[in-house]
């Protein structure tokens, strides 16, 4: 319960501008009925996580406001600067267009392109 409260609170508060989750969401599917879509859509604010808050993408998703599937705030201190970095350009320019390079994993060659969303 307290969970959702915070995350209720940070949905409403006008100060806040995005909602960084700071651990994996272990439970996060039991918030979802409690979670009022109308108020995600209308507060258009960017929510960052995964693993369990994936479930909070989906919702995000099925809103129309977009989510980043990224690292967390416990994660943060291990990570690279690089990967700092582009989580802080990521929030402060969320307009700007972004590209990656991505590596086959598999022995097809060609191109592709869409839409990149995690899970």
């Amino acid at each position: 319960m307290r969970r959702l409260l915070e995350l209720d609170v940070a949905i409403h508060d006008v100060q806040v501008d995005a909602i960084l989750c700071a651990r994996g969401g272990y439970g996060s599917t039991r918030l979802l009925p409690g979670i009022d879509q109308s108020a995600i859509k209308s507060a258009n604010k960017l929510i960052v996580g995964f693993s369990d808050i994936t479930a909070l993408h989906a919702l995000w998703a099925r809103a129309g406001v977009r989510s980043i599937h990224g690292p967390m705030v416990a994660a943060l201190g291990n990570a690279s600067e690089a990967i700092r970095q582009q989580l802080i350009n990521t929030l402060e320019q969320p307009d700007a267009k972004k590209s990656w390079q991505l590596e086959s994993l598999n022995s097809k060659h060609g191109t592709s392109s869409g839409i990149l969303m995690g899970g």
